[in-house]
């Protein structure tokens, strides 16, 4: 171990630092922020996907109870059995 303790590597420049230590850690953060921002648009594009699919049911359901109203009003617009004043 003595032959290993005559190397300085703790350098006044911190080039053993850095290349052992700070380069290893920042490349890990890097690829960590990779991976969240791809899980986040993952993630959105579901929540998008979502919310299409739940106005879409929502407009067909309105649609389906307008049908149904016509249906039992017989699609008359309102005005069975009603005279107005110029029918006389």
């Amino acid at each position: 171990w003595e032959d290993l303790a005559t190397q300085n590597y703790f350098d006044t420049n911190g080039i053993f630092v850095l290349l052992f230590v700070a380069l290893p850690l920042l490349g890990d953060c890097v690829l960590m922020v990779i991976g969240f921002m791809r899980e986040a648009g993952a993630l959105l594009v579901e929540v998008k996907t979502m919310e299409l699919k739940q106005k879409q049911k929502k407009k067909e359901q309105k649609e389906q109870k307008k049908e149904e109203s016509e249906n039992k009003d017989g699609g008359g617009g309102g005005k069975r059995g009603k005279r107005s004043k110029k029918d006389d």
